[in-house]
């Protein structure tokens, strides 16, 4: 899909004459820049005039646009996204990166921060093959069969398993059987999760854990969200998430900015061109929740400019390059994959990163959603 439109196609999408069109450009409601002899527009601008515009006809055309980035369909007091930036339980992002990732859960699951560091154990488990999620996966679908208790557990008797499996987790992400008995010695989620990667900053794989917990009902949320309204046990709800998450338009996005970066290791500026020059979006770049830019990318890429090493500053450059060219700013995702390599960690270890921290936020979506009682049931319009 284009990122940008010409003007004919614009005035097409938003239904309206191009004198008109020229008039949101006017008050800034649609950037836009020129490309060869003509003016091209952005196309999620365009997306957000266009949903407001529906809602003001009507209930359904308003109904299907949010799902598809429009306004909220349901409550939650978990966390948000505001003109602020990214809160959890009313705690803003940037204050809790000086916390821990096993605090921070605790906050999204019972609206207390803790002042000290909760205790979480390990239980057995083998070292996964495979990429990441598809561990993680094997894992879950795994412990769920083998825990006869699965079903009507309280909800303190579910963060013990939370708890339980988001600690097991490396172990099941590490690189071979030595890095694996290290996992289980660690102390804490970070310490392991470094120790599976044989990386060399347990407190970098805690600030990414902790921004990567939640973001308000993104797809894998919300798959868990419907998938715990049926009344399915945990870890069908995790299982659900994951396999959410393992989609290239999700977490593995991460994989995506991987292989811009092999493109780019000798010319940047040559491998960023090339796709705007084809219209093209760029790999970790934009983000329809933040045109100023993604603050959690913010914080990894600072941390990654801090801590060093090739790959990491080529992900800079690459930022810089897209800049340069009128890119939008970077994702998380691009932040995951400077940091991922800033600590040492192998490739493929970004979307571990990041579904381990966001096992934390699916818990506590699962858990406020069966405290509602409600099974999520959007009804779809017949089309022929």
């Amino acid at each position: 899909m284009k990122e940008w439109l010409t003007a004919e196609e614009a005035a097409g999408l938003l239904g309206v004459k191009r004198a008109t069109l020229y008039t949101y450009v006017s008050r800034d409601l649609v950037d836009t820049r020129t490309e060869g002899r003509r003016r091209v527009y952005r196309r999620a601008d365009l997306a957000r005039l266009k949903l407001r515009a529906d809602a003001r006809r009507g209930e359904a055309p308003a109904a299907a646009g949010a799902l598809k980035w429009g306004q909220p369909v349901l409550d939650t007091s978990v966390g948000g996204i505001d003109d602020r930036g990214l809160h959890y339980r009313g705690h803003r992002l940037r204050t809790l990166t000086g916390s821990n990732f096993e605090s921070v859960a605790r906050l999204l699951w019972t609206g207390e921060l803790p002042a000290w560091r909760p205790e979480w154990v390990a239980d057995d488990a083998q070292v996964g093959r495979g990429p990441p999620l598809e561990r993680l996966m094997r894992y879950i679908l795994d412990a769920g069969f083998s825990d006869p208790t699965r079903h009507g557990a309280s909800p303190a008797d579910e963060l013990r398993r939370a708890s339980l499996l988001i600690r097991t987790a490396p172990t099941v992400l590490a690189v071979d059987k030595r890095a694996a008995a290290s996992t289980r010695r660690a102390t804490t989620v970070a310490d392991a999760l470094n120790a599976a990667g044989r990386g060399r900053s347990p407190a970098a794989v805690d600030l990414a854990l902790i921004v990567s917990a939640d973001h308000g009902l993104n797809a894998s949320t919300f798959a868990t969200r419907v998938i715990a309204g049926t009344g399915a046990d945990l870890y069908a709800c995790l299982l659900g998430g994951l396999a959410a998450l393992s989609g290239p338009r999700h977490g593995r996005a991460t994989d995506r900015v991987e292989a811009l970066l092999d493109e780019a290791d000798n010319d940047p500026e040559r491998a960023v061109g090339a796709r705007l020059s084809q219209n093209e979006p760029i790999p970790g770049f934009g983000h329809p929740l933040y045109e100023d830019g993604d603050p959690r990318a913010l914080l990894l890429l600072q941390r990654a400019h801090d801590l060093g090493g090739e790959r990491a500053e080529l992900c800079q450059r690459v930022v810089a390059a897209a800049g340069r060219r009128g890119a939008p700013p970077p994702n998380i995702d691009v932040g995951l994959v400077a940091l991922r390599a800033a600590a040492g960690l192998p490739r493929g270890f970004a979307s571990a990163l990041f579904a381990v921290g966001r096992m934390a936020g699916w818990v506590a979506h699962i858990l406020e959603s069966r405290a509602e009682g409600s099974l999520l049931r959007p009804r779809a319009r017949y089309r022929e």
